[in-house]
């Protein structure tokens, strides 16, 4: 069952009713902008958000994530658009791919960035996804297709209730059921692939990235499919032509001509990723040795996963010895600070890991991973009342990382307030989806508030709100 919602969900990702339907761009006045409302925007964001959560898995490295909504947000900056509310996930998936869903959620798979060559490449492929969001596709495709969204889902709980009773079954109702849409949707998409291409490919530009990584993208992939290489699921809802190719390259010669680098953290979060996602820990130390016998410009990433490669195979002194090397030629990285306070607070060394993270933080105050960091190794250490002060404001401060309302939880129940850390963690489950777990996390909060009539009647209020929901 869970394989078949699994693959229910890609062909969604594939088809992608949300503007499959559409071929043209939206006037102003145009009734699509006004063919789903914001209430029901919301709602289908918060539903596709917790299939999201139910089905795929998501990659939980706090730097990772901060990486991806950092170079999301700089290219929505400049995509010269309203809306500015997008919600970045980092897909845990070999499939080279990428994904714009409702209310802004845009999914990007870590065998795409691990594809990639250059931050512009990476750039490339959000600033065409983030295009499909700006160009109010979806807007349009819902008006077309919202009287037939009832049936839809209502067929897909049906092949989803087969392939309970018999997969086989389920997987052929699917494939029949899906085949003649997703033929039609790649028709209708070809246009609006060319349109995220050229609207993209500006907003590539205006961010600081090379506008011919576009065209360089789509020819790798081009030449993965001709050598019938691991195709690129990419592929499948991004079709990509020769004429394609030639149109992009076009439109990059258009604009002027000057020398792109990849940002630094772009490797280091690239090595993260390829360190974090292996299989094969013994095939992944033997391709770090022989990166790092080459001249290459990526010498200090590999380096950086060479270490972390290490640290996972508990050769923990040498990796601690390479981290700090590599402090000492970049003082200032805030990714190797985080890394070797991780490694100390492994070693169960917290006050130097608590150290380092503090000077951190006073130079790289509005980065949230390490704060999370901090707030973790005040927690292991043993100083929860700091972690839970720490904690509690980060949580206001950056309301959409539910990490932080986790680890308060946890800084809650250690510091005595059984009541508070059920609460909290109810609502970070609730801000996940998963309102039914949520609502039981509350129920069990009421029963440890006690005599605290305040905790109590706000405990009271918030399982009402669950509860309608």
């Amino acid at each position: 069952m869970k394989y078949l919602l699994k693959v229910l969900l890609s062909v969604l990702l594939i088809v992608n009713p949300y503007y499959a339907l559409a071929n043209e761009l939206p006037e102003l006045g145009d009734s699509s902008l006004s063919a789903v409302s914001p209430k029901e925007m919301n709602k289908m964001g918060t539903q596709f958000l917790k299939e999201i959560h139910d089905n795929l898995h998501l990659l939980r490295d706090p730097i990772s994530q901060f990486y991806l909504e950092t170079l999301g947000n700089r290219l929505v900056k400049n995509a010269h658009t309203n809306l500015k509310h997008f919600q970045w996930l980092l897909i845990e998936s070999s499939e080279i791919n990428a994904f714009a869903g409702p209310n802004g959620i845009m999914g990007v798979n870590t065998g795409l960035i691990l594809d990639t060559d250059s931050e512009s490449e990476l750039a490339a492929v959000l600033a065409h996804e983030v295009s499909h969001v700006t160009q109010y596709h979806i807007y349009r495709s819902m008006e077309k297709s919202k009287q037939m969204m009832i049936p839809m889902i209502a067929g897909m709980i049906a092949i989803a209730a087969i392939g309970a009773a018999s997969p086989n079954l389920g997987e052929g109702a699917m494939m029949a059921g899906m085949t003649g849409l997703q033929l039609s949707a790649v028709n209708f998409t070809r246009s609006q692939e060319w349109e995220a291409d050229r609207i993209g490919m500006q907003t590539l530009y205006e961010s600081g990235f090379d506008p011919n990584s576009m065209a360089k993208f789509f020819g790798k992939l081009q030449q993965a499919e001709n050598y019938q290489m691991n195709y690129p699921a990419i592929l499948l809802n991004h079709p990509v032509t020769p004429d394609r190719i030639g149109d992009s390259q076009n439109r990059a010669s258009q604009f002027s001509r000057k020398e792109y680098h990849s940002s630094e953290n772009y490797g280091l979060v690239r090595e993260r990723i390829r360190v974090f996602t292996t299989n094969d820990l013994y095939s992944l130390l033997n391709f770090y040795k022989n990166k790092l016998t080459q001249n290459s410009s990526y010498h200090s990433d590999y380096l950086y996963g060479y270490a972390l490669a290490l640290f996972k195979n508990h050769e923990n002194q040498k990796a601690i010895n390479i981290i700090q090397d590599l402090i000492r030629q970049n003082p200032g990285n805030d990714i190797y600070a985080m890394t070797l306070a991780n490694f100390y607070s492994d070693e169960r060394l917290d006050a130097k890991a608590l150290s380092i993270l503090e000077k951190a933080a006073l130079v790289h105050p509005n980065n949230y991973p390490l704060i999370l960091e901090y707030g973790k190794t005040l927690i292991i250490s043993g100083h929860n009342r700091q972690a839970v002060q720490v904690l509690r404001r980060a949580s206001l401060n950056y309301r959409n990382q539910v990490a932080f309302k986790f680890l308060l939880a946890r800084a809650l129940w250690d510091s005595g307030h059984p009541a508070e850390a059920y609460l909290v963690h109810g609502e970070a489950l609730a801000q996940m989806g998963a309102i039914p777990q949520a609502i039981q996390q509350i129920r069990h909060a009421k029963e440890m508030a006690g005599g605290d009539r305040n905790l109590r009647q706000h405990i009271e209020s918030r399982l009402k709100e669950l509860q309608n929901t």
